[in-house]
């Protein structure tokens, strides 16, 4: 352990770097180029995890919306009672 900081394989911190940059708000395809993966996929399947603050985020942000209290973005993916996912998929209302 060196400055409070312990010791994990390198294959690990890849995980870990994947998962925090990601959750950061770096964009997709720049983690995976840093990654060295050859496409995205790679990123996605096999790095990126999803984390349990993260989690608790999600369920608040979905708790906000169904309670009325979204923001306009959200209001603006709302399609004649239905709400647009990010992949543009309608689901029910």
């Amino acid at each position: 352990m060196t400055a409070g900081v312990p010791a994990i394989p390198l294959h690990s911190a890849c995980h870990s770097y994947a998962t925090i940059m990601l959750e950061d708000g770096v964009p997709l395809h720049v983690v995976s180029t840093q990654l060295g993966h050859s496409n995205t996929t790679t990123t996605t399947n096999i790095y990126a995890h999803v984390s349990p603050a993260a989690a608790t985020e999600a369920a608040e942000r979905m708790a906000n919306i169904l309670e009325g209290e979204g923001s306009d973005e959200q209001v603006s993916r709302t399609v004649r009672g239905r709400t647009r996912c990010p992949q543009h998929h309608l689901v029910p209302g």
